[in-house]
């Protein structure tokens, strides 16, 4: 991310792991510009622009999807380790739901 994506204060602490599903928060407002998505979150008055993997992530979560899938997806399209991939992916998604750009759910677990 770039330009507003530093955590303001006020913004909920937000857990994410690789059995949560997350899905795009459809009040924002994006468009592509090249390689990069510029948003907007029209409620904060907030926008955001995503670098070319953070675009990426956005389009992959068209429809909603656990971390650890979408993670999958990620080392398969790009040269990079699994777990670097991780890493940086669950970073993206902590921030990311923190400024609601994203909603996070934790995994459903079946009833016993």
């Amino acid at each position: 991310m770039a330009e507003n994506d530093a955590v303001k204060p006020d913004e909920p602490d937000v857990n994410v792991a690789l059995t949560s599903q997350v899905s795009r928060n459809e009040a924002i407002v994006f468009t592509d510009l090249d390689d990069t998505i510029v948003m907007m979150d029209v409620d904060e008055g907030q926008y955001y622009e995503l670098d070319p993997v953070g675009a990426r992530i956005w389009g992959l979560l068209e429809t909603a999807r656990s971390v650890s899938d979408l993670c999958d997806a990620l080392a398969a399209e790009f040269d990079v380790a699994p777990d670097t991939c991780r890493h940086d992916t669950l970073e993206f998604l902590q921030a990311a739901g923190a400024m609601r750009i994203v909603h996070v759910q934790p995994a459903q677990t079946p009833p016993a």
